[in-house]
């Protein structure tokens, strides 16, 4: 079965399939009788190479509904101070999801949108489980209007202890369709959802809840 890799990789899929190609033919000819230990190196390359996986999904239809920007557990359902990025005063809903090693890395949009700004943030690459990561880490926010409410609303991209390279390939001024890849965080990660509460959604998970983005329904707008 044939699986799909993103595009975003084409440097870590080119080296780390030559090094693991190189290890496993290195170990065959050392170990002689016990070759089946090539198999470690093999293992240790097809699960590096599933990070950079890019699944079909068939976005869920309907104009008012938020989809998951990526793949993973909810770890926060809140409000929070708005952030400055979004432009609005108060507060705001915020839906966090942590990215294991083990969780496909693209992120798409939550819904049709078009991208009005994009805001890169140097920082530290503390775990993203840590609630500190949101502020302190390695960021790339995206404000997007929403083309269903005409407002504005946050995807963050963070990176996390062993994520530390963000992708985006989405460019200000472009249109994403619901469930569209702009880019992707590169091994373990984090992503919010960010909505100001002056824009009212009906969410459909809660802390815990396993997510895959584009394909998960995370609310709707009311």
């Amino acid at each position: 079965m044939r699986i799909p890799l993103t595009h975003y990789a084409k440097r870590e899929i080119a080296l780390f399939g030559g090094l693991g190609l190189l290890a496993t033919l290195v170990t065959v000819a050392a170990c002689g009788p016990l070759w089946y230990l090539a198999a470690i190196p093999l293992a240790v390359t097809v699960w590096v190479f599933s990070f950079f996986r890019d699944p079909q999904r068939r976005v869920p239809q309907g104009e008012r509904l938020l989809v998951s920007p990526a793949d993973g557990r909810i770890t926060a359902v809140e409000t929070i101070d708005a952030p400055s990025e979004l432009g609005v005063q108060g507060q705001a809903l915020r839906i966090s999801i942590f990215l294991s090693v083990f969780n496909c890395h693209l992120n798409r949009s939550p819904c049709e949108a078009r991208v009005e700004r994009i805001v890169y943030k140097p920082g530290r690459y503390l775990n993203a489980l840590r609630e500190s990561s949101a502020a302190e880490n390695e960021q790339n926010i995206l404000v997007l209007r929403a083309a269903a409410v005409d407002a504005p609303i946050l995807v963050r991209q963070v990176s996390g202890a062993i994520a530390r390279r963000i992708v985006c390939e989405a460019a200000e001024g472009d249109t994403l369709a619901a469930g569209q890849r702009f880019g992707m965080i590169k091994f373990g990660s984090r992503t919010d959802l960010v909505v100001p509460v002056t824009t009212p959604v009906d969410v459909a998970v809660r802390v815990g809840d396993r997510v895959k983005a584009g394909l998960t329904v995370l609310g709707q707008f009311t």
